[in-house]
């Protein structure tokens, strides 16, 4: 399933959050040394981040927060930076985001039904930085629930590519055709599964700029809703299994006693 707007979300206001990251982080990199002032360093690296995010939008692919760092630095002539020092930087960063996410009221509840009716879970999330997936899961003791985590910051690329999401069905030993997708996102999320033969459920958390772009299989308004809707799923495919077994036995007692 996907993590931010689906799982979890922001409890305080974006513009707030984007502001205290930029200035969190400056003042790491202050202290470290960088002459410039917080204005044109925090100019600098609203456009340095903007063109990063229009390429990984356009190529689907993802640019670490990292390297948008190391690019605005290189910006003041701050160049050759170690991979220590700018993860550091990218810690500062995140900080002001990591407390911002908070657990939707049925995410605990959700996850709890289904890992104890034996599903195996999975995060796939699209995210600048693998640590904050872990930070924010772990800040409400939520990884314990899931068989992996993949994000587009260590696999490069973003939803709705494919990679993304066949690597966590290779991590939960997972066929496609067996799996159910839960995401907020009708291109990311729903176009994504479907690409790998997953089946979905579109979370419509949001209102969505092109609706008709992909199709789930089906729509709710709360995770409780998804849970009941793959537990009914779940259900149906059990009866047609059973009946299948039924007609194959009765088939082969036919043979045998005539």
């Amino acid at each position: 399933m996907d993590l931010g707007e689906t799982l979890v979300h922001f409890a305080k206001p974006w513009e707030e959050v984007s502001y205290a990251q930029i200035r969190e982080m400056y003042a790491y990199l202050n202290y470290s040394g960088l002459q410039t002032d917080f204005e044109s360093f925090g100019r600098t690296f609203v456009r340095v981040y903007n063109d990063a995010a229009a390429r990984a939008d356009t190529f689907k692919i993802e640019i670490p927060v990292e390297e948008i760092i190391a690019k605005t630095l290189s910006k003041f002539n701050v160049r050759n930076l170690s991979t220590e020092f700018l993860h550091k930087a990218a810690k500062f960063y995140f900080m002001p985001e990591i407390d911002a996410w908070e657990p939707y009221t049925d995410a605990v509840d959700t996850l709890c039904r289904l890992t104890e009716n034996k599903f195996k879970l999975g995060v796939v999330s699209n995210a600048k930085s693998e640590w904050v997936v872990h930070e924010v899961l772990s800040k409400y003791d939520l990884q314990k629930y899931f068989g992996t985590v993949v994000t587009s910051a260590t696999m490069r690329v973003r939803k709705p590519r494919s990679e993304i999401f066949s690597k966590a069905l290779k991590d939960l030993e997972a066929e496609a055709k067996d799996a159910v997708f839960i995401g907020d996102s009708l291109e990311a999320d729903v176009g994504g599964a479907k690409k790998v033969g997953m089946h979905s459920i579109y979370l419509s958390r949001k209102p969505q700029e092109n609706p008709s772009m992909s199709f789930p299989e089906a729509t709710v308004f709360s995770l409780t809703e998804a849970t009941d809707t793959i537990m009914l799923w779940n259900t149906k495919s059990s009866q047609v299994k059973n009946q299948q077994e039924r007609g194959t036995y009765s088939s082969i007692a036919h043979r045998v006693l005539n």
